[in-house]
């Protein structure tokens, strides 16, 4: 029982991850490329030009996916796509790739000459 509880709440927590992946970066950039093209497109090729309605059919388009983007970033604001980074800049030369799997939260530090980057996975919250 306790092993299908974890699973769905795993599944869950992806399933919200996808949501917002799809809603917040993915569809209002493939929205905003392909009406931008499309635009551009047919302004430099001979064939007849878009009337005002499609064009601003198109404009309309892009700022209601920017709008909706917007209105998933709050509703799902506890459901973080990236993990959190800090930046120390010390007086180091060399690469590296560091992962320290001992920690409560695993931290992942990225060494680049004068720079180290620190990725951490968020903090798990307990309901």
């Amino acid at each position: 029982m306790y092993l299908y509880i974890t699973k769905t709440l795993k599944m869950k927590k992806a399933l919200k991850y996808f949501i917002k992946l799809l809603f917040v970066i993915i569809l209002p950039l493939f929205v905003s490329v392909i009406g931008v093209s499309s635009l551009l497109n047919n302004f430099a090729q001979e064939c007849p030009p878009f009337t005002v309605g499609e064009v601003s059919f198109i404009i309309m388009l892009c700022i209601g996916t920017l709008f909706n983007a917007c209105i998933y970033i709050v509703v799902m604001s506890k459901t973080k796509l990236l993990p959190d980074i800090s930046f120390e800049f010390m007086p180091i030369v060399g690469l590296a790739v560091a992962y320290d799997f001992k920690r409560k939260d695993p931290v992942m530090g990225i060494v680049i000459p004068f720079c180290v980057i620190e990725l951490r996975t968020p903090r798990r919250v307990k309901n």
